[in-house]
């Protein structure tokens, strides 16, 4: 009986919170503050022995994402597999702008999610980058992709988890800047348990995330 009481009453609990955070962050001035960081086109062509090369987005998908800055490119070289990187960043999410989620955006474009799971890579320099890993799946085709939420230094998996950390921030901070970073690249039939291309991958983001800190505010 007990038991039921405390349950209970952290059901309550919670839900005066969110309550709480919820006017709040509506309440709380709207004029962000936001420190002065470069714009993504202008971020580095060349990483590592790849070249970037700009991905058009079809101007359906910018108007309905409602993202303030985006970057969609291809990563070649001759002697590498092609990696693409995408990052969509919003410098308000008070007025309907919000990060969409690759769970969503994927499945609505033919991609199938066949495996997933939450990973923290070690950089170089000791830091870490909290991120999601798919394999989706589009008939013969499949894809690794790694992404993760990216806000004021920090990187977080769990959209939730963001989300709560923004509402926090606006109060915090008055900020509710933030990215979505996604690194994506094909799995080859050879490489049947994907080993490979997360090897690609982790070390593409070992590259790309020291540079993100100047697009990305801290």
């Amino acid at each position: 009986m007990s038991g039921g009481r405390l349950s209970w009453g952290r059901v309550v609990a919670s839900a005066i919170l969110l309550v709480v955070l919820t006017v709040a962050f509506h309440t709380v001035s709207h004029g962000e503050k936001i420190p002065v960081h470069r714009a993504l086109n202008t971020f580095p062509r060349a990483i590592g022995m790849r070249q970037g090369v700009d991905v058009r987005i079809d101007p359906r998908f910018v108007d309905a994402l409602k993202a303030d800055d985006m970057l969609t490119r291809s990563y070649v070289s001759s002697e590498l597999p092609t990696v693409w990187l995408y990052v969509a960043y919003f410098e308000s999410q008070r007025q309907g702008q919000t990060i969409h989620s690759p769970k969503n955006c994927l499945p609505g474009s033919g991609w199938t999610p066949a495996e997933s799971r939450r990973e923290t890579i070690e950089l170089n320099d000791g830091s870490q980058v909290n991120l999601n890993r798919f394999i989706v799946q589009n008939g013969l085709d499949r894809q690794l992709v790694l992404y993760w939420y990216q806000s004021h230094g920090r990187t977080v998996a769990s959209e939730y988890k963001a989300k709560v950390d923004m509402v926090v921030d606006a109060i915090k901070l008055n900020r509710t800047d933030g990215a979505l970073v996604r690194v994506s690249l094909p799995i080859e039939d050879s490489d049947t348990n994907g080993n490979a291309a997360e090897k690609t991958a982790r070390d593409f983001v070992g590259q790309i995330y020291p540079m993100l800190k100047e697009y990305i505010p801290q």
